[in-house]
């Protein structure tokens, strides 16, 4: 027996999903509506909260290098005459990871081949493309695709976008992504075209791998080398009103004449990659853009959503993959220990339980995306500060340790009892750790914990709650459930006298190997 899930849609959210959930007790079959599992030609950028998933956790770091990966050295901010603004650097010791760009397709294939392949440890998903679902019994488990086909599984995962046909089965209404005032041009042109334009590169240097912004009062452009360099992509955002062409769709191809005509007032400098990009024969992509408020729940039954089908955002922060990502992670470690055969209110508890983990934060990043998609008041002087936004989005702050005790055990000859209290600040995260042969048990004084050892399902533990953990034990989420309220934690450990002689707070903790830059 196997615990059967099918994810509904085959993009960046749907197959990583299927890599956090792959098991040998699992059974996983994306459904995609295309029929081609593919994604359009343009740059994404994992932050630092979803690379270090992606590239160390996943293991995938050295596959998409070969694909021309790079790490993202800083955010900039220019206005319209040319003059810095703002500079995020992006400091991989600060946030425990590299902000890496790459280009969407290669990405999508690096995800695909590690959902699918037998390579990995794990069954492998399988990928049925051309298989559009039309409906969804959230309760009983089953999809309905366009053909009539009826698929039942143990758990249906709602990967499938802004136009999600999943998110209306769990809320029992329609509920479509709204406009936001803003469209999108997306493109690509060669870099050594654009070092050859000197106004530009006076300005902007695109062999340098950062990510720039140039900001006007109502419209802005937003840039960054991909393929080691090699292409650089540019979004142009305009507000509904500049244009009178209307998408929502990726694959619409945009009009290079109203495009330049939209950006005429920028300064010839600014404009120059808008200018390369329509001489050539390839189209421009074109979409309005969409975004949800909060939702009032991610779950109903065996049915939860993730993704932009959950918490769907403006790209003006980057996070809307990272997010997708966040939420597989969350699946994987919740999931992990079903094998076939709970009941619908087991999944549905659980469901909850990944839901009350995510919503707090997905909901607050949403919030910052808008925020910072608001118009400037004018072109000079640019009135955001993206630091403002980069620690909640990409950090996650280590809990603080203060002793309160330590003692010998009088009767227990060789032995040493020490208590420790641990604080965790709002999205506090301890890095995957042993106590070495330490005896732990814990206490939660305050706030909710996420707790997830060894290879056992994880649990949500309330204030009130303990847990206790064998020597040895692998202690693989340590975390508060709240972005917004602090957390704390009573642990009292027993070891031996002579390791904490030696090695002193160190023998308390012992993060894995891969986790101790952070």
């Amino acid at each position: 027996m196997t615990f059967n899930i099918i994810i509904v849609g085959g993009g960046i959210a749907g197959l990583a999903a299927a890599i956090a959930l792959r098991s040998d007790h699992h059974t996983i079959t994306i459904l995609e509506q295309s029929s081609q599992s593919r994604e359009i030609g343009a740059t994404i950028s994992l932050q630092p909260n979803a690379s270090k998933i992606v590239e160390n956790r996943w293991g995938l770091a050295d596959r998409l290098r070969e694909q021309g990966s790079m790490p993202d050295s800083a955010f900039e901010v220019y206005n319209l005459r040319g003059e810095l603004q703002t500079r995020v650097p992006l400091v991989t010791s600060k946030y425990g990871a590299d902000r890496m760009i790459y280009h969407r397709v290669d990405l999508h294939q690096v995800l695909k081949h590690r959902a699918t392949s037998d390579e990995y440890p794990g069954q492998p998903a399988t990928l049925r493309v051309s298989s559009r679902v039309k409906g969804c019994d959230c309760d009983e488990g089953v999809v309905e695709l366009e053909d009539g086909e009826i698929l039942k599984g143990d758990l249906i995962i709602g990967a499938d976008g802004i136009k999600s046909v999943i998110r209306g089965a769990v809320l029992g209404k329609e509920v479509p992504g709204q406009t936001t005032g803003l469209s999108a041009y997306r493109m690509m042109v060669n870099t050594e075209e654009l070092v050859a334009e000197k106004g530009f590169v006076d300005v902007i240097d695109p062999r340098i791998a950062r990510t720039t912004m140039v900001v006007g009062p109502d419209r802005r452009l937003i840039m960054g080398p991909a393929r080691n360099g090699s292409v650089y992509s540019i979004v142009a955002l305009v507000p509904d009103e500049k244009r009178d062409e209307e998408s929502t769709s990726w694959m619409t191809a945009g009009d290079k004449g109203k495009m330049l005509a939209t950006f005429a007032d920028f300064p010839e400098w600014a404009t120059t990659p808008l200018r390369l990009a329509a001489r050539k024969e390839e189209d421009i992509g074109l979409w309005q853009l969409r975004d949800l408020d909060p939702l009032e729940t991610w779950y109903r039954g065996r049915a939860i959503l993730i993704g932009d089908a959950a918490h769907a955002m403006l790209p003006t922060q980057g996070q809307g993959g990272s997010q997708a990502v966040e939420d597989a992670e969350a699946l994987g470690a919740f999931f992990e220990g079903f094998k076939g055969g709970e009941g619908r209110e087991e999944v549905e508890r659980v469901c909850r339980e990944v839901f009350e983990c995510r919503y707090k934060r997905a909901s607050t990043i949403q919030a910052y995306s808008r925020q910072a998609g608001r118009p400037v008041e004018e072109d000079v002087r640019v009135a955001m500060n993206p630091a403002e936004f980069m620690d909640y989005n990409c950090f996650r702050p280590m809990p603080a340790l203060e002793l309160v005790y330590v003692h010998k055990i009088v009767n227990c000859p060789g032995k040493t009892i020490v208590g420790l209290r641990v604080d965790f600040p709002p999205n506090g995260s301890t890095p995957p750790h042993r106590h070495g042969g330490a005896s732990v048990s814990a206490y939660v004084v305050s706030g909710t914990l996420l707790n997830k050892m060894n290879e056992d399902p994880m649990k949500v533990i309330p204030a009130g709650g303990s847990w206790y953990e064998a020597p040895g034990c692998h202690h693989r989420i340590s975390d508060n459930a709240s972005s917004t309220e602090p957390a704390t934690l009573m642990a009292v450990m027993i070891l031996d006298s002579e390791v904490y002689e030696r090695d002193g707070m160190a023998a308390l903790l012992q993060i894995d190997e891969e986790y101790k830059h952070n």
